[in-house]
């Protein structure tokens, strides 16, 4: 992965854990976008399948669009048994941020949070 990308990933992992980024689903299955002024940033899971892995394996994509919508860059890293270690650490960090895209998007621990004070749950 290019450093630029990798900087911005880290960046977008940062600040969606503050929760100061608003991202959004689009309509394509498991992927979200963040919209800012200089252009989008979509993250996407899909699962592929490859030739030797017992199941399809999962595919993260961030992919990067300028404010007129054009894509100028992708990264995509599909987790198989045969991936180097540097290729893990990749994986790893857009599986974190789509990971934390989804909740916060989909109201996860807002939900569960509903649900334990609906079961009684004291905090």
């Amino acid at each position: 992965m290019h450093p630029k990308n990798e900087a911005l990933l880290d960046r977008l992992i940062e600040v969606t854990e503050n929760n100061s980024a608003t991202w959004s689903e689009t309509s394509l299955a498991d992927q979200f976008v963040v919209s800012l002024a200089s252009g989008s940033v979509f993250i996407t899971l899909k699962h592929v399948s490859i030739l030797g892995e017992v199941s399809p394996c999962p595919e993260y994509t961030l992919s990067i669009t300028d404010i007129y919508g054009h894509e100028v860059d992708s990264v995509s890293v599909t987790s198989t048994s045969k991936i180097s270690a540097h290729t893990r650490i990749e994986f790893a960090k857009l599986k974190r941020l789509y990971s934390l895209v989804s909740r916060n998007v989909r109201h996860v621990d807002q939900t569960i949070d509903a649900l334990l004070s609906d079961l009684g749950e004291n905090k």
